[in-house]
């Protein structure tokens, strides 16, 4: 999906502005778009991790632990895609597509003073709803909105989603728990180029 990491990058932007830039969360670190990674290792079963891509293309693994007060990433599940007509012709000319996410979050109670379903109420009054046009500057999007679509606040079953093979590593005074949420964006397809989504994914 085209720029489904800039997608992330402003619904971040969003929520910093609403949220995460309270002093309480300073410390934090809230990371963009994630992709699981596996790891084979002799004579052992694989590992599977969750994972940031730095500016050298390389994984550097996502660790939920209690190094931070606050921890939070993103991952695509699914996308969707539909093209339709704007106007008379035979090619589509508008593409409309949905991506299924999670939102990962894991925080220390004691630094936030608040628990994991709190943390989930704030969120979801932060989590804006139609990003509105100047935001979607520079990314090729008409419109670009946010659906919340439901959680998990059980930590056991998050970590056994995101990880194969590796030690469940949330302790007690910390919370874990995800949030389902969809994008949908819309753009012209005619205003965008093949180089353009090279050079994005440049960056």
């Amino acid at each position: 999906m085209p720029f489904l990491d800039k997608q992330v990058e402003i619904l971040n932007t969003k929520l910093v502005g609403a949220l995460f830039s309270h002093q309480r969360f300073s410390g934090g670190v809230i990371h963009g778009l994630a992709e699981k990674v596996v790891e084979s290792r002799d004579e052992a079963a694989d590992v599977q991790y969750p994972a940031v891509y730095n500016n050298q293309d390389e994984p550097e693994k996502v660790l939920l632990d209690d190094t931070y007060p606050l921890i939070v990433y993103h991952r695509a599940l699914s996308v969707d895609t539909e093209r339709f007509l704007i106007e008379f012709g035979d090619d589509p000319k508008e593409v409309l597509q949905t991506a299924n996410m999670v939102m990962i979050v894991t925080g220390k109670r004691g630094v936030l003073k608040m628990s994991g379903s709190k943390f989930l109420g704030l969120l979801i009054l932060a989590l804006p709803t139609n990003i509105e046009k100047a935001a979607l500057a520079g990314s090729f999007l008409d419109t670009l909105t946010v659906d919340f679509g439901g959680s998990e606040l059980e930590p056991l079953t998050v970590f056994g989603e995101e990880y194969t093979g590796v030690d469940f590593r949330i302790p007690p005074e910390s919370f874990l728990f995800k949030i389902n949420y969809s994008m949908v964006s819309q753009y012209r397809k005619d205003c965008v180029e093949i180089c353009d989504c090279l050079d994005t994914l440049g960056q």
